[in-house]
């Protein structure tokens, strides 16, 4: 179904006006209706064109999954003597069609923006998103019976946006994996989550105290290459399970810096800064769990970004290959790292 997704399409042509009547939605006009194409996100630098790679991808699932979840709604028309291609539909289909797009636009936004919890803090690439947004959707929803997650998958794929890491196209490969005993991450132990309101202040410096002495005493674990660790943020979350039960969450962003030359043998080109960073999701013990009373709090995931071993290398290595060929080496002085964002939001 997404591969036949064409610009004749009126829920594409009314997205693509909406994108107009904004004037903000270049990636929107320009992704919409054009057929997938995998050798696009190898080509293209952009930042707009790219963007719209990503915005087109998440529209085709969206798109395969409305006609999956509209396909009753037309053979109960035609059931009753309607058309094959109407020039006009009643108004009660009509109403419940746009029922059907209006429920399904909510789900998928709560779904992409739920990913970015399930996000390393860092560098995060397209594939990255895509394991997030598996991710974020099976844990909250482990039955997924209208399959969004796999048209997710097949969308993106068929726009050449694969996960770094996953050894498998299948939604058990690319989904992060669960934190196991093997990793050897401890527990938390007397971490607050607060309520539905929120955190108070004293909570976020009793929170902030408790993260802070785990991630000192962790670093190695967590994959770090030192001690000297920044917090830039957390958060609880608390939300509802498929059956009904209520699941709390805290969510923490780990991000460490160094500094790296941009060429070893040339220190006079300056150096740059390299991120790593470890988001991690801990969940709450609720009562009758084993450490409940302790107040212990285990890891579920830990989504990183790592400085050191193999992946810091390659990182490192990829990092420095980018500025050679953006041609940011050369000349001197930090003028060479400025850019003109207002030219570059216009696509410039």
């Amino acid at each position: 179904l997404t591969s036949q997704l064409t610009e004749a399409n009126p829920l594409v042509q009314l997205a693509r006006q909406f994108g107009e009547a904004t004037g903000k939605g270049q990636a929107l006009r320009s992704a919409l209706g054009t057929k997938p194409n995998s050798d696009d996100i190898k080509k293209f630098v952009e930042p707009h064109r790219r963007g719209s790679i990503l915005v087109a991808a998440v529209f085709d699932a969206f798109f395969t999954i409305y006609q999956k979840r509209t396909a009753d709604l037309w053979r109960i028309y035609r059931a009753g003597g309607g058309r094959d291609n109407p020039t006009d539909i009643p108004q009660p289909l009509a109403n419940r069609l746009c029922e059907e797009a209006t429920t399904l636009a909510e789900q998928f936004f709560r779904i992409c923006v739920r990913a970015l919890d399930y996000s390393a803090p860092v560098d995060i690439t397209f594939g990255d998103y895509l394991r997030a947004i598996i991710t974020a959707d099976f844990d909250l929803r482990p039955r997924d019976e209208i399959g969004v997650r796999d048209a997710l998958m097949q969308s993106f794929r068929l726009r050449g946006i694969y996960p770094d890491g996953a050894g498998y196209f299948s939604e058990g490969a690319i989904a992060w994996p669960r934190v196991t005993p093997a990793d050897g991450l401890p527990v938390v132990t007397g971490l607050e989550f607060g309520d539905a309101n929120g955190l108070t202040s004293e909570q976020k410096n009793k929170v902030g105290a408790t993260l802070r002495a785990y991630a000192k005493a962790n670093w190695q674990k967590l994959g770090f290459v030192s001690d000297d660790i920044q917090m830039p943020s957390f958060h609880p979350l608390f939300r509802v399970n498929q059956d009904g039960s209520l699941r709390t969450d805290m969510v923490v962003e780990m991000v460490q810096t160094r500094m790296e030359l941009f060429d070893e043998k040339t220190p006079s080109l300056g150096s740059f800064p390299l991120r790593g960073g470890t988001t991690l999701m801990i969940q709450k013990p609720t009562a009758g769990e084993a450490g409940a009373v302790k107040n212990e709090a285990h890891i579920r995931y830990a989504i990183s970004k790592k400085l050191g071993g193999k992946e810091g290398e390659q990182r490192l290595a990829k990092q420095r290959g980018t500025a050679a060929s953006l041609g940011i080496l050369e000349g001197d002085g930090d003028e060479r790292f400025h850019i003109n964002f207002s030219m570059l939001h216009e696509g410039l």
